[in-house]
C-alpha cells in the first residue's frame, strides 16, 4: 500500500459481513480499552481499583496467578482458604490451632473475603469480585501499559526485598500462594495520547515511594485519580478535534463538604461539561481506527487530532492522495451504512455545513476528515437500534466509574464534579512533594497541573481547612506571604 492509499478491502475483512457493517475498534489502533458491552461493568470493581492493581502490581513484577485458582469457582474463596490454610499448618501451636486461625482471619483477612493490604507483596494477591474478569483485565492492561509498564516504576514496585521485622508478617508472607513467573513482554498494544499525564504520574508515584507506608495506602486512589484525569483529558482533548492545545482544559471540583449554588464555576465546567465529551468516545475510537486503513507513511499508526493534524500539514501539499483516499473512505462508509432510524446522509450534510460555517476548518483536507468523524457520530446518535446502544455501553465504562468515583449529588444541581477530604490531603502531599512548604499560589498552580481546578469560593474553604488542620503558615495577610505546608 503506497502513501495515500486506502485499504479497503483491509476495512471491509475486518468489519463487513455481507452488507452489513460493524463498527470493530482496535485492529489498527487502540486508544481505549473499552468494548460495547456491560457484561462485566461491575461497579465495586471499577470504583474501589483494588482489582486494578494487584493485576498491575503482578504484571510490574513478572508474575501472574497460578491456572488452578483461574480455573477455579471462586478464585478469591481459594486464594483466601490456602492462605489461610498454609499459616496455620505452618505454626507450632500444639493446641488452639482454631484460635490462631481466628486471629490469622481477624488480622489479615478484610470483611470482603481479601487478604488486607500489609505490605506491598500483599498487593499481588488483589483480585477483582468479579469472577471471569476478562473487559476488566483488558481495562487493567490500559492502565499498566501507560502508568506502570516503564523501568522506573517497575524497580519501584518490585516485592523480592521485602522484609519485615515481625515475625507474624514474615509467617504471612511465607504463607501467601506461589504464583507464576510470566515472561516480560515490551510489546504494547495502546497509544499513549496523553503523555504529559503519565510524566507527571511517574514523578508522583516516584514521591509515594519513597515512604512505603505512604505508597501502600495510597497506590489505588492515586492510580484510580490518574486514570481519570487521563480519560477526562482524553475526551476533552478530543472533542476539540484540529484545535490545537498543550493546554489541560480546566475542570472545576467543588468540595465534598461545601454547599453548592447554581452560579458556581462547578455547574458549568465541571461533570456536565465532562459527560457530554465522554459521550462520544465510542465515535473517536471508531474514527481512530478506520482513517488507519488509510496509509499516512512511514508505517506508523494515527492516534489522535495532534497527530492527524501533523500528517496532514505534511502530507496535504504534495498530491491529492490523501484527499482522495478520505474521499474514498466517506463514500464507502456512507454506502454501507444505509440505515439511520431518525435522520438521513442528507440532513448530516445539513447539519454540518451549518456546523462548520460557526467553526471553521483550516484547510479543505482538515473539512473531509472532520465531516468523517461527523458522519460516525451522527449515524450513532440518529439510530434507535444495536449501533446505538453500543456507543452508550462504550462510554458507560468512562462515565459510571467517573460519576461514581468522582461526582456527589446536589439536589436540582444534579451531579458535580467532587473532591473528599482524604484525596485532597493526598494530592497536597504530591504538590509540595520533597519541599517542606510551597507558596499558597504555587499550590493552586500544581493542583491545576494535576488536573484539578477550584473558583474563589472553593478556595477559601480550603484555606480554613488548612488553618484548621495547621497547614496554613501566614507571613502576613497577602496572599503572596502564605504558604502551604506538608501534610506528612
Amino acid at each position: 500500500m503506497g502513501l495515500g492509499n486506502f485499504n479497503i478491502e483491509e476495512l471491509k475483512k475486518n468489519n463487513q459481513s455481507g452488507n452489513s457493517f460493524k463498527h470493530t475498534t482496535g485492529n489498527k489502533v487502540k486508544v481505549l480499552p473499552f468494548v460495547t458491552n456491560n457484561k462485566n461493568l461491575n461497579l465495586s470493581d471499577i470504583s474501589d481499583f483494588h482489582g486494578f492493581i494487584g493485576d498491575c502490581i503482578r504484571k510490574s513484577n513478572n508474575l501472574d496467578l497460578p491456572t488452578e485458582y483461574k480455573k477455579a469457582e471462586d478464585y478469591k474463596v481459594k486464594i483466601k482458604d490456602d492462605f489461610v490454610a498454609e499459616a496455620c499448618r505452618k505454626t507450632t501451636v500444639e493446641n488452639g490451632k482454631n484460635d490462631f486461625e481466628k486471629i490469622i482471619n481477624e488480622i489479615f483477612i478484610d470483611d470482603e473475603g481479601r487478604i488486607v493490604k500489609f505490605n506491598l507483596r500483599s498487593l499481588l494477591y488483589a483480585n477483582f469480585s468479579t469472577n471471569k474478569p476478562s473487559t476488566l483485565l483488558s481495562v487493567s492492561k490500559f492502565i499498566y501499559e501507560l502508568f506502570y509498564d516503564h523501568n522506573s516504576i517497575k524497580e519501584l514496585l518490585k516485592v523480592s526485598d521485602i522484609v519485615n521485622s515481625n515475625p507474624l508478617f514474615d509467617l504471612a508472607i511465607d504463607s501467601l500462594p506461589k504464583l507464576e513467573k510470566t515472561p516480560d513482554s515490551s510489546k504494547k498494544e495502546y497509544s499513549i495520547v496523553k503523555p504529559e499525564i503519565i510524566s507527571l504520574f511517574k514523578t508522583d508515584i516516584e514521591f509515594l515511594a519513597t515512604d512505603k507506608t505512604l505508597l501502600l495506602n495510597s497506590i489505588e486512589e492515586i492510580t484510580k485519580y490518574y486514570y481519570f484525569f487521563y480519560i477526562s483529558q482524553l475526551a476533552l482533548e478530543f472533542d476539540r478535534h484540529f484545535n490545537e492545545s498543550d493546554n489541560l482544559t480546566p475542570l472545576f471540583y467543588s468540595l465534598e463538604w461545601e454547599s453548592i449554588s447554581k452560579s458556581r464555576k462547578t455547574n458549568y465546567q465541571g461533570w456536565d461539561f465532562l459527560s457530554k465529551k465522554l459521550d462520544n468516545l465510542f465515535s473517536h475510537s471508531c474514527f481512530f481506527e478506520f482513517i488507519n486503513y488509510i496509509d499516512f507513511g512511514g508505517g506508523r499508526s494515527i492516534s489522535s487530532y495532534k497527530e492527524l493534524y501533523k500528517a496532514i500539514k505534511n502530507l496535504e501539499q504534495q498530491d491529492d492522495s490523501l484527499l482522495n483516499a478520505i474521499s474514498e473512505l466517506k463514500s464507502y462508509y456512507k454506502n454501507i451504512v444505509t440505515q439511520i432510524s431518525d435522520g438521513s446522509w442528507e440532513k448530516c450534510h445539513e447539519e454540518f455545513s451549518l456546523h462548520i460555517e460557526n467553526n471553521p476548518i483550516e484547510s479543505k483536507l482538515m473539512k473531509e476528515f472532520y465531516s468523517f468523524f461527523y458522519m460516525i457520530n451522527y449515524q450513532f446518535k440518529h439510530d434507535k437500534g444495536s449501533r446505538k446502544q453500543a456507543h452508550i455501553k462504550y462510554s458507560k465504562w468512562a462515565i459510571i466509574f467517573s460519576k461514581d468515583c468522582f461526582t456527589k449529588f446536589r439536589g436540582r444541581n444534579g451531579n458535580i464534579l467532587s473532591i473528599n477530604q482524604e484525596t485532597l490531603l493526598l494530592i497536597t502531599r504530591l504538590c509540595i512533594g520533597n519541599n517542606y512548604k510551597i507558596r499558597l499560589k504555587d499550590y493552586w498552580l500544581e493542583l491545576e497541573k494535576r488536573g484539578i481546578y477550584f473558583d474563589q469560593t472553593s478556595k477559601g474553604i480550603i484555606i480554613q481547612l488548612f488553618e484548621k488542620i495547621n497547614l496554613i503558615e501566614k507571613k502576613s495577610d497577602s496572599g503572596d506571604a502564605q504558604y502551604v505546608k506538608s501534610t506528612i
